[in-house]
This record gives structure tokens, C-alpha cells and sequence, in this order.
């Protein structure tokens, strides 16, 4: 991994022959820093994907030097895409097209459409002619890791690692912050795949019948929409809504209690609030920029993620959100992708995702005990979820102990029928999050299913409170214990009655 500085006259033409030869270059562009290959060239785009660990079905964006350049990689240019592209670029602005088949498929993850945009940054725009290929490049981080703005976060993050971009060219800090927004082209209307760099209220100055998208065959069309991104290595809550304020200093209250130190990410007002009671230290915060300007947010937000994440002695990062507006809203939406727990303010619920997949070892406990619950609860709630429940190590066919069926029976669930299973590949692919019970489990199945690492995350890491021990062995009374305990967090996720059970 060799590093050049974009005001060595040799750097360009150096970074240029690299794409054209195959090679990875990471570049900045006014957004965040994106690891490049030749679009054209299948090898090199899959290089990507090995070099991040990059879900294969994630797309990727190609970027171009003009308007002209763009209409070249698609099969059609929609006289939408014209009108947006005269508009907005260069810019942060990413239109999907139908694709031409001689751009590589894996670029688009093997769909009939690519993602195309035209960076405004001179670097950027400079590289993209000199190596005279358009250039196939998310954002550089690892996969699933906060998006870099600076070549220091880049060469950080393949630091010792066998896989890694080949050149970094540092052109200096992005500008933006956050990636660019994506935009579905191919249809009667605008439709926002991702919210990013170039605002809805921008959008619907040139198209005002411009919305944000909802239908997940169109999502699909666009890096960023699926998966867990973003993340920082400690996890992290998420407080959104009218009372995110309050929220999130009564969690920072709840957790001096429990003897626990927190890292911050929030508006100064909060931050002073902190401070005043002595909740946070001094070098475990960060601020967000003022309320009413969204943009000072979006330009410090995955720098202050990757510098709290290593603030020492804090078991979790606490984030307030913006109001989802104006570039606000991309940033609340890298927010809630790099969450572990989002707590809802002020009405709000926090999103159950459509199936929940819960994870121990034998299966015969704490996995059954979660996913009866979840079932339970999302029912009274009215909440469309749909749950299973693996063990790692599972015998096939076994029971529930009597214990957990006791337990259980007090909220009314029958679970005497039934049976552990081992955890298949088929599971992880249906699931769209994967709850493990203990850290280590969390660990192993990320370990040994790479593809599925960013759907996966532990019980402490999800709620809080650190890992749900098994009770096996230990008496009914350690059954109802771990059943209130389940019971009481995955109620507050599915927004379900208060009280405990009837």
C-alpha cells in the first residue's frame, strides 16, 4: 500500500496507470474517499469486493468525468437522467440507469441497471481522465466500518492487512462527509434510493415530484440500503426524536450508575448538560455542529465515530440525531445503519427489521425463549415480524427444558412443542438481523460467515446490559429471570404495552 500525495506532479499519472493496469487506488472526492477499479475490467471490480469484504449483492457506484462519459455506460439514458444530470453534476449526486453489458456485472451486483455519478473534485475528476476508464469505487473504508474523508482513515483501516488498496492518493479531507445521494432514474418519477450529499429539497427544485423510495426491489439498486454499515467498533445507541435530549442523558445517568463510562456524539447543548454533571469525559465527546446546520454534522460525522470508537474505558458510544431534514437526513440515515440500538423519542418506535433470526448454542433456552417473545410481543403490538430461532452446536430434535416452558407459560406462550435445530447457511441468508446471546457467538458466526458478518450482532451489543447467560442448569427461578430479562428489552424494540407478564 503505497501512499502519494496528490501535489507530487508523478502522483497522478502514477494512480492513472494503476487503474488502467487492474490495480486498486483509493482517491478523494468531495464526498468521502472511495476505493477505485476500472469499471470495465470484472477482475478488478471483484478486487473490491475481496479487499473490503463487500457483500457481493451490494453494488457499487462508477464515477465519471462528464455527462458524455456517463451516457456511455448505460443502455438507455432516460431524458430524466439528462435533466438531472445537467442539473446536479458534477455533484453529489449518483443516477441509476439501465446497464451496458460491457460494464463489468459486478459492478451493479449482477443487475440489469448501474449507478453512475460525476464527483465534483478536481482530483477526482482529474484521476478519472488521466487513467481514461470510468472507475468503479465505494467509499474505501472496510466493509460495514465508518466511510473515510481523510487518506489517514484509509491507510489506518488496511493497516497490516494482506488485502489492501494498492495506492492511496491524498488529495485532503472530503468535504462533504457523507456519501452521495442516490437517485433511480429509470422510472416516471425521481426516486431516492439513498439520501446523501445533494438534499430532497435540492432534488425537488428541478423535479418537485422527486420522493424518497420504499420499495425494496428498487433498493436494492443502490450501495448503502441493506446491511448494517458505517459501524464504529464500540457499539452503538442511537437517540432520535422530540425527546432524544432527555433520552440520551438518562441513559448516560443510567450508566454511571451501573459503573459504566460512555463516549458522545451530540449537539452542544447536550454536551454542556453533560458536563454539568460531571456523565462524560472531556475526551470521550465530540460535537455535532450546530442544530440548525446540518452540514457541520454530515462533514465531522465518520471522523468522530472512528475517534470515539477509541476512547478508552467506554462501553458504548451515545449519538443524538438530527431532525431528518436537509442534509440532516443523510445523516440521520448513516446513523441508524451504524446503530446497534436506536431509541425512539417522543412517540416514535424503534424499527423492528421484517426477520429476526436469534442465535445460542444448543438451542433448546435462550434463543426459543427470545423468538416465542418477539413472536408474542410484535403480535400485540400489531408488528408484521417474522422470527426463527438456531443453535450453534444443536443436537437436532431436542425439547425445551421444563424450566423454560414454566417460564415461558406465565405470558401465555406454549413453547413444549418446541425442538432445537442447528443453525443452517439458508438462515443467515433469509434473516435481515442475526441476534446472538453471548459475544462470542456474535464473533464465531462472523468469523466463519463473512457474507453475513454485517446482518450480526450480540444481545448486549443490541440492548445493552452485556450478554444473556444461559440458565441451564440453574433453577426455574434463573429461567423467569432470563425470560423478564428478554422480555423487558425486546418490548421496548418493538414498541409493544408496558408491565410485565399478565
Amino acid at each position: 500500500m503505497e501512499r502519494l500525495d496528490a501535489r507530487d506532479p508523478s502522483a497522478l499519472p502514477k494512480a492513472a496507470s494503476a487503474l488502467r493496469e487492474g490495480r486498486l487506488v483509493a482517491f478523494p472526492t468531495e464526498t468521502v474517499y472511495g476505493l477505485g477499479a476500472n469499471a470495465l475490467d470484472d477482475e478488478a471490480v471483484l478486487r473490491i469486493y475481496r479487499t473490503k469484504g463487500r457483500p457481493a449483492d451490494n453494488p457499487v457506484i462508477v464515477h465519471v468525468a462528464d455527462r458524455a462519459a456517463g451516457r456511455a455506460l448505460a443502455a438507455s439514458w432516460p431524458e430524466m437522467a439528462e435533466e438531472l444530470a445537467a442539473a446536479f453534476w458534477p455533484g453529489p449526486l449518483t443516477l441509476v440507469v439501465p446497464r451496458r453489458p460491457d460494464v463489468a456485472r459486478q459492478a451493479a451486483a449482477g443487475g440489469a441497471t448501474v449507478a453512475v455519478r460525476c464527483p465534483d473534485h478536481p482530483l477526482a475528476i482529474a484521476l478519472i481522465q488521466a487513467a481514461a476508464v470510468p472507475v468503479a469505487a465505494p467509499s474505501a473504508n472496510r466493509s460495514g466500518r465508518p466511510s473515510p474523508t481523510t487518506a489517514d482513515e484509509v491507510l489506518r483501516d488496511y493497516e497490516g492487512r494482506e488485502l489492501a488498496p494498492d495506492i492511496v492518493l491524498d488529495g485532503g479531507p472530503a468535504a462533504i462527509g457523507v456519501e452521495s445521494t442516490v437517485v433511480d432514474a429509470t422510472g416516471e418519477r425521481p426516486l431516492v434510493l439513498r439520501p446523501g450529499g445533494l438534499t430532497l429539497e435540492e432534488l425537488r427544485r428541478v423535479r418537485p415530484d422527486a420522493e424518497m423510495a420504499s420499495d425494496p426491489r428498487l433498493l436494492s439498486r443502490s450501495p448503502g440500503t441493506r446491511y448494517r454499515h458505517y459501524a464504529p467498533a464500540k457499539p452503538l445507541w442511537l437517540f432520535r426524536g422530540p425527546g432524544a435530549q432527555a433520552a440520551l442523558l438518562a441513559a448516560a445517568r443510567a450508566a454511571r450508575a451501573a459503573g459504566e463510562e460512555v463516549a458522545v456524539l451530540a449537539f452542544p447543548d447536550t454536551v454542556a448538560a453533560l458536563r454539568d454533571e460531571g456523565l462524560v469525559a472531556p475526551e470521550a465527546v465530540a460535537l455535532a455542529g450546530r442544530r440548525d446546520r446540518p452540514e457541520e454534522y454530515a462533514a465531522r460525522l465518520f471522523l468522530a465515530l472512528r475517534r470515539l470508537e477509541s476512547s478508552p474505558g467506554a462501553a458504548r458510544i451515545l449519538a443524538e440525531a438530527p431532525e431528518p431534514r436537509g442534509l440532516g437526513l443523510a445523516v440521520a440515515d448513516r446513523l441508524a445503519r451504524a446503530a446497534s440500538r436506536v431509541v425512539e423519542s417522543g412517540g416514535g418506535r424503534s424499527p423492528v427489521p421484517g426477520r429476526v433470526l436469534f442465535v445460542c448454542s444448543g438451542n433448546t433456552c435462550r434463543s426459543p425463549l427470545a423468538a416465542s417473545l418477539l413472536r408474542h410481543l410484535a403480535a400485540e403490538a400489531g408488528r408484521p415480524v417474522e422470527v426463527r430461532s438456531a443453535g450453534l452446536a444443536a443436537a437436532e430434535g431436542q425439547p425445551a427444558p421444563g424450566e423454560a416452558v414454566a417460564a415461558l407459560g406465565d405470558w401465555g406462550v406454549d413453547l413444549s412443542a418446541h425442538r432445537s435445530r442447528r443453525l443452517q447457511a439458508a438462515d443467515l441468508a433469509w434473516a435481515d438481523v442475526v441476534v446472538c446471546m453471548e459475544g462470542w457467538q456474535a464473533e464465531a458466526l462472523a468469523r466463519d460467515h463473512p457474507e453475513a458478518r454485517q446482518k450480526v450482532v450480540s444481545w448486549g451489543e443490541l440492548f445493552g446490559g452485556g450478554d444473556v447467560p444461559d440458565p441451564f442448569g440453574q433453577g426455574e427461578a434463573a429461567y423467569r429471570r432470563t425470560v423478564d430479562r428478554l422480555a423487558a428489552d425486546l418490548r421496548g424494540w418493538v414498541g409493544g404495552r408496558e408491565g410485565g407478564a399478565p
